[in-house]
């Protein structure tokens, strides 16, 4: 175990060292970039954790990957990445580290040398939400690299997060005679902040205890806001009370005491829209209500309203009135932009076919919800992009495009509103081109109305248009058609060769040279085997009859050249021409060869 970590460690530091060195082969200029894309919820609610994926289109061999993440550390932050997938194949994480503030680096490394082929993901990052707010997330110095080290070509997009959270308000009322200071004093507090509470009596008072949302006599006390609080603090005058110490309600005789407060007012809000400013809860015989907002603007009422024009802090008076007296109250509200969202993903349209050296028009549009102006930027898969002016949102653009060649192109059209982009439409056209099912597309080179070219993930191959209009198809490069596709029809079906499955004439000359060469040496034999019998025969008949002369005589066997003794004769075997000699007898003799065996009779008259 020791030494296969020892020998994963050294694969890591290979890959970082010939990544950084440059040692990694530039990619293939003509070769499609890969894509690799952040995938993340849109929206996520405050105190909820998410996932983020690193997704990567269809990539072949692939081997090792490093590359940085970036986002805002105050809206969202990292708890942990972990291994990525591709082709139901796990992409084993090298390591990942933050390397500043927001931004982690991640490596992974296939083991082995064979590498992945396939599409997936290559890892999952999961965060946590901070404070409300978008984050941008961002890839960037990212290094593909496959098998043979060899740099991939790849496309590296970007995406933004909104987390969503509410701002809390803390109300205070107070029982008695005293005050509750807050720390820090906001108009609003963001969610898990900490606030102290301080609860001060006036002269002849003393604080008792809080009520409502909080209880108990601690002073100061700190709260952690997590929703809008209401908080009582109880004031009893000095020696009221009784044995139980209950609160003494402060005397309301003189009606021209006046208590300015403002509690109900909106403590946050947002440029442009209207504000509601509430000083319903003073007290007293108050004839007027005056309002200072901050920004050089004032109006009157227990309640009114205001629209701000600039993002800041704005110190808000409430002054209010009886006939000989007045009071006033102080307080800060917070007005900044609002929060943006990111437009709408374009709609597109135009021609989705067409032919190489031909303009055609493209008309796209989005909208905002913050009705920012927008640009539009046109990716137009064949190394030209456009991008527009600003618009207004809403509005549609038009845009004139010319294809110089052949094939499938990806049109990637996304609106900005100058701080987000929207999600990316992609829009696919065929130049000269058809779709094959789901296996690859024909291109038309030329543009004379036929097919030349076959290309699919893992091959390109020149097609063979047949009289009937459809077209045999090598899928695998191995130069053998084994589908054929009907564009009229869109019908796509197996394909197989019957003259390749008959055999070549020449084969056929050879099986019938064999053949004859067998029938002829079988005839021989049978002639053979015919003409031995016949022999056979005739020997057998000779020896069934009696006295007949089969054998040579001796003047024959002189006449050979044969000489022979006074009181013998030699004789001719019939079936191995042997000669011997034999006793000169009258009578007739049954003798045997000595050299086959052969049996027969011999006669001397």
């Amino acid at each position: 175990m020791r030494i296969k970590t020892l020998i994963n460690s050294a694969l890591i530091i290979m890959t970082l060292l010939i990544a950084s060195a440059g040692i990694i082969v530039d990619a293939d200029p003509t070769e499609n970039p890969v894509n690799v894309s952040i995938i993340t919820p849109d929206i996520v609610e405050m105190e909820n954790n998410f996932d983020l994926t690193i997704n990567i289109s269809y990539v072949k061999d692939f081997d090792a990957a490093q590359f940085d993440v970036s986002f805002d550390q105050t809206i969202i932050n990292i708890t942990g990445v972990t291994a990525g997938k591709i082709n139901n194949t796990n992409v084993p994480l090298g390591g990942w580290s933050f390397i500043d503030a927001g931004k982690i680096r991640i490596i992974v490394n296939i083991p082995g040398v064979s590498g992945i082929s396939g599409e997936g993901y290559l890892a999952k990052i999961q965060f946590k939400t901070i404070s409300p707010g978008t984050s941008n997330i961002n890839l960037s110095d990212g290094i593909l690299g496959d098998n043979l080290g060899h740099k991939i070509a790849a496309e590296w997009n970007n995406d933004t997060i909104q987390i969503e959270g509410s701002f809390y308000t803390i109300e205070i009322d107070v029982t008695g005679q005293g005050s509750v200071i807050l720390n820090p004093d906001k108009l609003t507090y963001s969610h898990g902040s900490s606030v102290e509470l301080t609860a001060t009596a006036k002269s002849g008072w003393h604080f008792d205890h809080w009520a409502q949302d909080i209880t108990g006599s601690t002073n100061p006390y700190i709260i952690t806001m997590d929703i809008n609080k209401t908080i009582n603090a109880i004031f009893i005058q000095n020696g009221g009370g009784g044995e139980n110490n209950t609160p003494v309600q402060p005397p309301n005789n003189d009606q021209d005491k006046v208590i300015a407060n403002a509690s109900q007012s909106e403590k946050f809000g947002y440029i442009g829209l209207q504000i509601t400013f509430d000083g319903s809860k003073s007290t007293g015989n108050i004839t007027s209500y005056k309002w200072d907002f901050g920004d050089g603007e004032t109006g009157t009422g227990k309640i009114t309203t205001h629209t701000y024009s600039l993002a800041k802090k704005y110190t808000v008076t409430l002054t209010v009135s009886a006939a000989t007296e007045s009071d006033i109250e102080i307080f800060e509200i917070i007005v900044t932009s609002l929060p943006n969202n990111p437009p709408i993903k374009p709609s597109l349209t135009g021609s989705k076919t067409g032919t190489n050296n031909v303009e055609y028009v493209y008309v796209a549009v989005s909208s905002d919800e913050d009705n920012d102006t927008l640009k539009y930027i046109f990716d137009w898969d064949d190394g030209t992009i456009t991008t527009t002016e600003f618009l207004p949102q809403g509005t549609e653009t038009t845009q004139e495009h010319v294809w110089n060649s052949a094939g499938r192109y990806v049109i990637k059209v996304t609106a900005n509103d100058n701080k987000t982009n929207s999600k990316t439409l992609e829009y696919v056209v065929l130049i000269d081109t058809v779709i094959v099912g789901e296996i690859g597309y024909m291109t038309d080179n030329d543009a004379d109305g036929i097919y030349d070219t076959f290309h699919s993930k893992d091959a390109e191959t020149t097609v063979e248009k047949q009289t009937d209009g459809t077209y045999l198809i090598d899928t695998d490069e191995d130069d053998v058609f084994d589908k054929s596709y009907n564009p009229a029809t869109m019908e796509l079906t197996e394909y197989v060769d019957r003259e390749e499955k008959s055999l070549p004439y020449d084969l056929i000359l050879i099986i019938i040279g064999v053949i004859s060469i067998i029938f002829v040496c079988l005839a021989i034999y049978l002639l053979k085997r015919h003409l031995h019998k016949s022999l056979r025969k005739t020997v057998s008949t000779s020896d069934n009859i009696q006295k007949q002369k089969t054998e040579i005589t001796p003047n024959q066997e002189n006449n050979e050249g044969k000489p022979s003794s006074q009181n013998k004769i030699n004789v001719r075997c019939p079936q191995c021409s042997q000669i011997f000699s034999i006793e000169k007898s009258n009578e007739t003799k049954i003798i045997k060869c000595s050299n086959c065996g052969k049996t027969g009779t011999a006669n001397y008259n």
